[in-house]
């Protein structure tokens, strides 16, 4: 007699749930880098995730990719992003980031992460996108 019928992937969460929020936040990032969303999905994030920004809340997979759609919108195709800081303890971790292309840049992007069972359940987003040329470093006083 057969067992009870899994969903797909379902076998392979429960042997991902004993990491820790380190773990999950390494493969979460390793994922990224690589460009492999779905994989990413698969393995690090609750399908019922809830995504919090500035400007608008994000729900399950789908969400993730939404958000993730809408910052390849502004730094796309040629775009470059830099780990600066990860920090993981217990359930909790954050991730320091920032991204540019030619005409584009985000400064200081900040993640934090909710991490139960192996898995991300919430994620907040913040990072201003700024344009390249109309932002100005350095003293502009006249003197």
């Amino acid at each position: 007699m057969a067992g009870p019928a899994t969903q797909p992937g379902e076998d392979d969460r429960a042997a991902l749930c004993p990491r820790g929020s380190e773990e999950v936040l390494a493969d979460h990032l390793r994922l990224r880098r690589s460009g492999d969303l779905e994989e990413d999905l698969r393995r690090n994030y609750d399908p019922q995730v809830v995504i919090l920004t500035a400007r608008q809340v994000f729900r399950g997979h789908d969400g993730v990719r939404g958000s993730a759609h809408r910052l390849w919108k502004a730094l796309g195709d040629g775009g470059s992003y830099s780990y600066v800081y990860a920090l993981a303890d217990d359930r909790v971790a954050l991730l320091e980031w920032s991204g540019s292309k030619e005409s584009v840049r985000v400064r200081s992007g900040v993640d934090s992460h909710l991490i139960e069972e192996g898995c991300i359940r919430v994620q907040t987003i913040h990072y201003r996108v700024e344009d390249v040329v109309l932002s100005a470093d350095g003293d502009l006083t006249d003197g």
